[in-house]
C-alpha cells in the first residue's frame, strides 16, 4: 500500500515536471522561430509612434516624463498611453534607436507571455465546455485537457498570422491589449468559478480583476473594450443558467418587457452615435460605409483561409491589392462570402450544444473583427487583426478532432496537431527571415503583392534613401500605374523628379489634378503635408512655392481646416502676411463650425 502511495505520488511529481518543461518550451518557442527579424529595422508607422516622437525618448523616469510619453502617441481616440509608455520604458534602458532589439524582444517576450496565459485561458475553458457538455466531452482528464490546451496555445504561439503583431514594433499596442484581455477572461472564469461554489467574496474580486484587466486592455488599443462581447459568448454558451440569469424566469412580464424595451433602445443610441462618429471619416477614403461592410466579408473568409493554410506569398503588410467590392454581385465572390458568414453564425448558434468547440470558435473569430471589420473608417484588411481572431479557427480545429477521435482515430489527431506546430512555426521561421533589413522586406511584398500600390510606394521610399533614385521613379510609377488616383503618389514623384532636375512630364500636372480632384482628402497625402509644413521654417524654405500650389489646387475640392492652415501658414512664412490671415482666419472658423 505504502509502495503505490509512493508510486502515484512519483507520477504526480513526474507530471508535474513535465508540465513545466512542456510550459517553458511552449513560452521559448517565439525566441526561436522569430529570431532571424530581431536585428531587422524599424518600419513605416514605428516612425512617428517612436523613431520621431521625441516624448517615448526619456532618459530618466520622472512623472512629468512618463505623463509625457503617455499622452505622446496620437493613434486611435484614447492615445494608447499604456503602449507608449512600454516605448519610453525600452528606450529609457536601452537608449538607442539604430537597432530596436530590445525593441523586438519586448515584443516576443510579450507574445510569448501571451502563449503562456493562452495556456491557461484554454485549460479552464475545455474545463467548463467538459462540465457544461457532457455529451460533447473531448478531453476526458486533467491531463489530456492540459495537452488540448498546450496544444492550441502552441498552434496559436507559432501561427505565422501574428508575425505582425510581433516584428512590426508599433503593434505592440495589439499584443500588449490582447495580453490584458487574456488575464481579464481568466479572472473571468475564475469568478464565475467561485461564485458556482458561492465564494461570493472571492467573486467578486475575480470580477473587479477582470474590469481592471479591460480597463487596461482599452487604453493599450481600443479593441480592448471586446473583452466585454467576449464574455457575453461564454454567458451565452456557458453558463445560461448560472447566476444571475437563473433569476430571469422569476421576473414578472412587465419588467422583462421594460427591459428588453431599455436593451433595444441602448442598441439605436448606439447605432446612433456611430455612425454620427464613424461615418464622417468616409470622406478620407475611396470607397463608401457600404463598400467597406461588403468587402470585409470577403476579407473575412480571407483570413480564415490564411489561418487554416497558411500561404508565405498570401502574407503581407498592406493588403491593398484586395478589389473594393462595389455590390453583393461585383465581385460575385461578395455574396458567396456573405452566405458563408450567416450560414456559420447561425450553424454556431442552432448546434452550440451539439458542437460546442465549433461554435465558440466560429462566434469567437467574428466577434474579434466587431471593431475593426465592420463599419469604423479604417483601412480594408491589416494581419494583425487576427491576433485574437486566431483562436476561433483553433477551436474549430478540435471539434474536427473530436469527430476524429469518435472513430477511433485519436493519435490521428495527435500527430496532426504536432505537425500543424511544426508546419506553422517552419513557415514563421522563413516569414522572419524577410523582416531582417527593410530591403529584403519591401523586395518581398512587392513580389508576393506585385499589385499592392503601396508596397510599391515603400520600395520607392527605400531605393531614394540608398540612393537608386532611377529606380525610385519606376518603382513610383508602378504605384501610381495602380492607383492612379493617389494624389500621394504624384506629390513624391515630383520630388524626385525635381531632386534628379529632370523635366516633369508633359501629362503630369493634369494626371496630379486628377488625383486631387478625385481623392482630395487622401490620408497619405494629408500626412505628406502635413511633414512639409512642420518643417517649412527649417530644411523645407524651398518647397513653401510648391506646398502653396497644391494646397490652392485642395482647397477648390475640400474645406478641411488643416488645409486651411497649411496654407496660411505657408503663406505667412514667405511674407504675404493679408493672404495669410485670409486663410488662418478660414480654418479657425471651419474649426469652429465643426465642432
Amino acid at each position: 500500500m505504502i509502495m503505490l502511495f509512493k508510486n502515484n505520488k512519483t507520477l504526480q511529481v513526474s507530471r508535474q515536471y513535465w508540465k513545466w518543461i512542456l510550459s517553458t518550451s511552449l513560452f521559448l518557442l517565439p525566441f526561436l522561430i522569430y529570431s532571424p527579424g530581431i536585428n531587422g529595422p524599424f518600419v513605416l508607422d514605428d516612425f512617428p509612434n517612436i523613431v520621431w516622437n521625441q516624448k517615448v525618448h526619456i532618459t530618466s523616469l520622472t512623472t512629468e516624463n512618463i505623463i509625457d510619453a503617455a499622452n505622446s502617441v496620437k493613434s486611435g481616440p484614447l492615445g494608447r498611453p499604456i503602449a507608449a509608455v512600454s516605448f519610453a520604458l525600452n528606450y529609457y534602458f536601452d537608449n538607442r534607436l539604430d537597432k530596436p532589439v530590445t525593441f523586438k524582444l519586448t515584443n516576443i517576450f510579450i507574445h510569448s507571455l501571451n502563449g503562456v496565459l493562452i495556456l491557461f485561458f484554454c485549460t479552464l475553458l475545455f474545463t467548463r465546455i467538459s462540465q457544461r457538455y457532457p455529451s460533447a466531452k473531448f478531453f476526458q482528464n486533467e491531463r489530456s485537457i492540459f495537452h488540448g490546451s498546450l496544444a492550441c496555445a502552441g498552434l496559436w504561439a507559432a501561427h505565422p498570422i501574428g508575425l505582425t503583431s510581433v516584428l512590426y514594433v508599433v503593434q505592440r499596442m495589439t499584443s500588449l491589449s490582447a495580453m490584458f484581455v487574456l488575464s481579464g477572461l481568466i479572472a473571468y472564469f475564475y469568478a464565475r468559478k467561485s461564485l458556482s461554489n458561492s465564494m461570493y467574496k472571492k467573486g467578486y474580486l475575480y470580477a473587479s480583476l477582470t474590469l481592471f484587466c479591460g480597463i487596461f486592455a482599452i487604453f493599450s488599443k481600443e479593441n480592448g473594450v471586446l473583452l466585454l462581447p467576449y464574455i457575453m459568448l461564454f454567458e451565452f454558451i456557458l453558463f445560461p443558467d448560472a447566476y444571475p440569469w437563473n433569476y430571469w424566469n422569476k421576473l414578472r412580464p412587465t419588467i422583462k418587457y421594460a427591459l428588453y424595451a431599455i436593451l433595444i433602445s441602448a442598441c439605436i443610441l448606439f447605432l446612433l452615435f456611430a455612425l454620427q462618429t464613424w461615418l464622417p471619416g468616409y470622406s478620407n477614403r475611396d470607397y463608401s460605409a457600404m463598400q467597406r461592410i461588403l468587402t470585409e466579408s470577403r476579407v473575412l473568409i480571407f483570413y480564415i483561409g490564411l489561418m487554416l493554410v497558411p500561404r508565405l506569398s498570401e502574407f503581407g503588410l498592406n493588403h491593398d491589392d484586395i478589389i473594393i467590392s462595389t455590390s453583393l454581385f461585383s465581385p460575385w465572390t461578395t455574396i458567396v462570402s456573405i452566405i458563408i458568414i450567416v450560414a456559420l453564425i447561425s450553424y454556431a448558434i442552432l448546434y452550440r450544444k451539439k458542437y460546442p468547440y465549433f461554435s465558440i470558435g466560429v462566434l469567437w473569430f467574428f466577434t474579434s473583427h466587431l471593431l475593426e471589420s465592420t463599419i469604423i473608417p479604417l483601412d480594408i484588411a491589416y494581419e494583425h487583426r487576427n491576433y485574437l481572431a486566431l483562436l476561433g479557427p483553433l477551436f474549430v480545429l478540435y471539434e474536427m478532432a473530436r469527430a476524429l477521435a469518435k472513430r477511433g482515430a485519436n493519435k490521428t489527431s495527435k500527430y496532426i496537431f504536432i505537425i500543424l506546430i511544426l508546419s506553422f512555426s517552419f513557415t514563421t521561421l522563413i516569414r522572419s527571415q524577410s523582416w531582417s533589413s527593410l530591403a529584403l522586406l519591401f523586395e518581398t511584398e512587392t513580389q508576393n503583392h506585385p499589385l499592392s500600390p503601396r508596397s510599391w510606394m515603400d520600395l520607392a521610399n527605400l531605393q531614394e534613401t540608398m540612393g537608386e533614385s532611377e529606380k525610385s521613379i519606376v518603382s513610383l510609377d508602378k504605384a501610381i500605374a495602380l492607383n492612379p488616383y493617389e494624389p500621394a503618389y504624384f506629390a513624391n514623384l515630383f520630388y524626385k523628379y525635381r531632386y534628379l532636375h529632370k523635366g516633369i512630364p508633359p501629362n503630369f500636372d493634369v494626371r496630379f489634378d486628377r488625383a486631387i480632384k478625385k481623392n482630395p482628402n487622401s490620408p497619405m497625402l494629408f500626412r505628406l503635408l502635413d511633414n512639409i509644413d512642420r518643417c517649412l521654417e527649417k530644411d523645407c524654405q524651398d518647397l513653401r512655392t510648391t506646398q502653396e500650389k497644391w494646397l490652392m489646387k485642395i482647397t477648390l475640392y475640400t474645406n478641411k481646416p488643416a488645409y486651411y492652415y497649411y496654407l496660411g501658414h505657408s503663406l505667412e512664412s514667405s511674407g504675404k502676411t493679408s493672404e495669410a490671415q485670409h486663410w488662418l482666419s478660414l480654418a479657425k472658423e471651419r474649426l469652429g463650425d465643426n465642432r
